[in-house]
């Protein structure tokens, strides 16, 4: 059935936000240099401005368009709401009836499609497991902000905890924990202030030890009541052999912020099929 997109786009957004990507081609080392008119000193009070515009939150609620790029390309639009470091909610909907709903909480992700009651849950232990990130830190991913590993949003002191460095073509900069996660190697990715513009996290890559890997970049970073949240944030990764790659367009200009959200927790009805990840790859390459 062709509304079958809607349990896709939300399956591939919970498998690449889970670490469940896999590939078989490690990252490419960066070279990096410390010379050039940003010193380190420079680029870490770079970042200690950049956390220093995130304002604190507890709540939002807004609309979002989920794109599947690549193995095929299409788009659905919903309904995200997350409670810090508690629950996140995603609702995709047909002529106004939802469709299909990922909900994740401290403790699993739960996707459903409700056309034809199909189910798909995991252990946020997973993520832990992989990356060393939890809920908060995944939220903080999603909206395009830096975070400290199991602590989320990072504060403006969290950039004496980072190695920065400016990469050799000069034109942007790395900010990598000086205590890595266990099941990972991660660092992110910004741009130089210029033109009057201050610097950006632009992206974060991370590579675990087990094998996994995937990259998230942000753009279009627009000026919230909170502070900056990126309106576009593009995630890769692959399954299997698999390639993925998905984004995020979210409607910052519609969004709630701080009214007080009840957290939501997931579960599977009565009556659905739960569906495997080798499952899932068999009807991403049939797309």
């Amino acid at each position: 059935m062709k509304y079958k997109v809607y349990l896709i786009a939300l399956l591939g957004l919970a498998l690449l936000s889970l670490g469940s990507c896999r590939s078989s081609k490690s990252a490419a080392g960066h070279k990096e240099s410390t010379t050039g008119q940003s010193t380190e000193k420079d680029l870490r009070a770079y970042l200690g401005n950049i956390c220093s515009q995130y304002g604190d939150w507890t709540d939002v609620s807004m609309p979002v368009k989920i794109e599947l790029q690549a193995p095929k390309r299409f788009s659905v639009s919903g309904k995200a709401s997350m409670v810090r470091g508690k629950s996140l909610d995603f609702s995709l909907r047909f002529l106004g009836m939802e469709v299909a709903s990922l909900k994740a909480d401290r403790d699993s992700v739960y996707v459903l499609y409700k056309l034809e009651k199909i189910a798909f849950a995991e252990s946020i232990a997973r993520i832990s497991e992989a990356y060393g990130f939890d809920l908060e830190d995944l939220q903080c991913l999603l909206l395009g902000r830096m975070f400290v590993p199991g602590k989320g949003q990072a504060p403006v002191s969290a950039a004496a905890s980072f190695l920065c460095s400016l990469a050799s073509d000069g034109a942007k900069w790395y900010a990598e924990p000086k205590k890595q996660t266990r099941g990972a190697h991660w660092q992110y990715v910004c741009s130089l202030p210029q033109d009057g513009n201050k610097a950006e996290v632009t992206g974060i890559e991370v590579n675990a030890s087990a094998g996994g890997r995937f990259d998230a970049t942000y753009g279009n970073f627009a000026a919230t009541e909170v502070g900056p949240v990126a309106e576009d944030v593009e995630v890769s990764g692959s399954l299997r052999s698999q390639k993925i790659r998905l984004a995020l367009h979210w409607n910052t200009g519609r969004a709630s912020w701080n009214k007080g959200i009840a957290p939501t927790s997931g579960s599977i009805p009565k009556g659905y099929k739960r569906i495997s990840i080798d499952q899932l790859n068999k009807a991403l390459k049939s797309l």
